[in-house]
């Protein structure tokens, strides 16, 4: 048998459940395979985590079939939130999580190569630049 662990970061040092585990299952013979989005840089890591660290396979931030699972993944979501406010037309959660996955899937299909930093400022609301208002009275 083989288990696939996915995880966002890899070693991180607040993770040792998973290393624990990984290993229990390595000592009864399960293989082991083990994915990261980001390879972790810390100071301290566990020592029982450097050879899983040196087996992990890290995704390329920008690569094709990272870009094309996030907006599988984000259209899914749309849809799913889209039934949960057709289902609650009150829920203002599910109005913003429509219109943020829907403005991620999009920005996604139209520029797949731009940098993450740049669409993450569509979860940031932008402050509109002001001229600078009087008080009267």
């Amino acid at each position: 048998m083989k288990v696939a662990y996915l995880v966002s970061r890899f070693p991180k040092l607040s993770e040792t459940f998973i290393v624990d585990e990984i290993l229990a299952l390595e000592r009864r013979g399960v293989g082991i395979e083990l994915f990261s989005l980001v390879r972790q840089r810390e100071r301290v890591v566990h020592p029982e985590a450097h050879e899983l660290a040196r087996r992990c396979h890290v995704a390329a931030p920008l690569s094709p079939w990272l870009w094309l699972a996030q907006l599988a993944w984000l259209t899914r979501a749309q849809q799913e939130f889209r039934q949960a406010l057709e289902s609650s037309p009150e829920d203002w959660d599910a109005k913003f999580n429509y219109e943020l996955a829907g403005r991620l899937a999009a920005q996604l299909r139209t520029a797949p190569k731009r940098e993450p930093s740049t669409i993450l400022k569509l979860l940031r609301p932008q402050k509109e630049s002001r001229p600078d208002a009087r008080r009267i009275g």
